[in-house]
């Protein structure tokens, strides 16, 4: 029987290739529940994210370079933990400053990564707090 309607979410464009595993800082909530969905597991302090997990990359108007794909990765996972009440909305200022220092390590410019971490400090509430609808077609 062929499926006769899709369903999707839109906002992706890029897929990771094989599992990547992140041991957090201390700054994370170490009483935060374990999770353990099709794409991510997290046992604080360590998320491992698996093969096929999707993400946009860089967000707004900006060049989306290599120093900039592993903090992306975690950051927008520790996120959607954050909008699937996995974490709390207090794990954002964490997550903001791993995503700092990940770029810091990953060879990004001092002025572009204060520049990143401002953005997503300053406009990362709502996504956040938002989830991808499911989108069918037709």
């Amino acid at each position: 029987m062929t499926t006769k309607q899709i369903k999707y979410k839109d906002g992706y464009k890029h897929q990771l290739q094989a599992d990547a595993v992140f041991d957090l800082p201390a700054e994370f909530e170490s009483n935060a529940k374990a999770i353990k969905t099709d794409y991510y597991e997290y046992a604080y302090p360590i998320i491992t994210i698996k093969r096929g997990y999707a993400w946009d990359g860089a967000s707004g108007p900006t060049w989306d370079t290599a120093a900039a794909k592993r903090a992306s990765l975690i950051h927008d996972v520790i996120y959607q933990m954050i909008a699937e009440d996995g974490l709390s909305l207090e794990s954002r200022k964490a997550a903001d400053n791993y995503f700092l220092a990940l770029l810091k390590e990953d060879g990004m410019s001092k002025f572009r990564r204060i520049l990143w971490w401002w953005a997503v400090h300053k406009f990362g509430k709502g996504p956040a707090k938002k989830i991808n609808p499911v989108i069918k077609a037709p």
